[in-house]
Parts: C-alpha cells; structure tokens; sequence
C-alpha cells in the first residue's frame, strides 16, 4: 500500500464529495424553483433561489446585504463550533470511561439516554435560568446534540478490534491505558468521523435553537429579524440558504478529514471505498 494510492485514494473520495455537494445544490435549487412556480407561492412572497442570490450575492445592494449575514454566520459557526468540540470530548471521554468500566456503564446508561431523549426546547427554558444568555447555554445546549452520536460510535469503535488481537497485547503484558491507545483509539477512528457526519448539523441546529430563543445573535437570530422585516421574506430565505450552505459545507471538509485520518490509520478502509 504506497504513499501514492493513498493520496489517490483520498483525492478521489474528496471529489466525490464536493460532486455531490454540488449535486445536491442543483436539485434543492430546481425542487424550489419549481415548488414556487407550481404552488404559486410567489404570491406570498416567497422567493426563488435566483432572487435570493441577487439579494445577498449578486444584485446591486448585495453588499449591504451580505455584512449582517456574514457577521452572524461567523457567530453561529463560533457558537456550534465550541458546543461540537466540547460535545466531542465528553462522548470520547465517556466512551473510553464505559470501554474500561462497564459497570460504570451500565449505571449511567439510563441518564445518558434520559437527557438525549428530552427535547431541547422543553429543557432550553431551564438551561437559561442556569447558564444565562450568554455563550455557555448555547455551548451546554450544542454538546447535548453532539456528544450522544459521538459516544456511541466512538463507544462501537473501541470495541472493535478482533479478540485475537487483544490476546496478542495480554501476551505481551501491556497495561490497560497501552491497549487503549495503541489498539482502541485507532480502530475508533472511522467511527469518530461517522460521529462526526451527524454530530455537525446537530452542532449546527444546536446553536440555531439557542440563538433564536437564548443569545439573541447569530443566524438563528436572525431569521427573527429578517421575519419582522419591511423586505418581504427574501431576508429569511437568504439567512436560511447561509444556514444550509454552511452546514454542506463543513459536512463536506468532515468527508476530507476523514479520508486523510484514514490514510494514517485504516488506509484499508479508505481503499475499500
């Protein structure tokens, strides 16, 4: 296996990706052009994405336009971002915690699951009157849609390898943290990143939640703004299309990452696919 095939190997599975981003980009546009005709939703003021692209992109006030937008893109990237981060750590850390102490697992299971099941809306108002309005709700709000994905795969991941691997690191004496990090971690790697493909626009929809009813920043904000606005809903439809390209966009860089990982550590994989 050379160096060579496996650059080939990630470059291609790259391109792919950015194919099918634009894919993807090309039929939502034609689906919505087509909804708005159709349905004649034009008459209630609902945009295409031609008339969205002149507002932020490429009609004459676009650059007016394009300041507010950008400003809290950044915010909201920040804001899921931070949550994702912390959100991964606690699951990779819980994961390796219940690896080495099933017990521990077992008994703090049902809580795991309790707090994933609760709908963050019905625990938002709570978490606001713990941890205020500021960053720390928004980034205890995108863990919680972050660190339950990572935690099972990564979970699924450090399990994984075969027993008669395992039977070869006892033969040779090796303590427990050497198992974990010379056996464990490497096979939890494409699980990480499968964590990751789901974990990111819950990171995103984390912080837009929290944005809209917490901070009162961010694109999430925003699209309270834009839907109390003078300019009809091209405003919103713009926030919600930054929104989207957004989370395809980091989707898209997770997909690179990941095919680099796996060249280092299961170049196997990366070929197989």
């Amino acid at each position: 296996m050379t160096f060579g095939s496996l650059a080939a190997a990630a470059l291609r599975r790259a391109l792919i990706t950015a194919l099918f981003l634009v894919v993807a980009l090309v039929i939502i546009a034609a689906l919505w052009t087509a909804g708005v005709r159709i349905l004649s939703l034009d008459s209630f003021g609902t945009p295409t994405p031609l008339q969205v692209w002149e507002y932020w992109v490429d009609g004459p006030e676009a650059a007016t336009h394009q300041a507010p937008i950008l400003a809290a893109m950044w915010t909201t990237l920040g804001h899921a971002g931070i949550g994702y981060v912390v959100g991964t750590v606690l699951g990779v850390g819980l994961a390796m915690l219940f690896v080495l102490f099933p017990a521990i697992e077992r008994l703090s299971l049902p809580a795991v699951l309790f707090v994933q099941t609760v709908p963050i809306l019905a625990i938002l108002p709570l978490f606001i009157l713990i941890f205020g309005r500021g960053l720390l709700v928004t980034t205890v709000i995108t863990a919680l849609t972050v660190f339950f994905p990572t935690l099972v795969w990564v979970s699924h991941g450090l399990r994984s390898p075969a027993s008669t691997t395992f039977d070869f690191f006892r033969s040779l004496h090796a303590s427990a943290g050497t198992v974990m990090f010379r056996l464990r971690v490497p096979s939890a790697i494409s699980g990480l990143f499968v964590a990751a493909r789901l974990a990111v626009p819950g990171a995103v929809f984390g912080a837009f939640v929290s944005e809209w009813l917490a901070t009162g920043d961010g694109l999430g904000y925003m699209v309270v703004t834009t839907m109390q606005g003078a300019d009809g809903y091209t405003p919103l439809w713009a926030v919600v299309s930054v929104t989207t390209l957004m989370t395809m966009v980091i989707y898209a860089l997770v997909e690179v990452a990941e095919s680099l990982a796996l060249a280092v550590y299961s170049p196997e994989k990366l070929l197989s696919r």
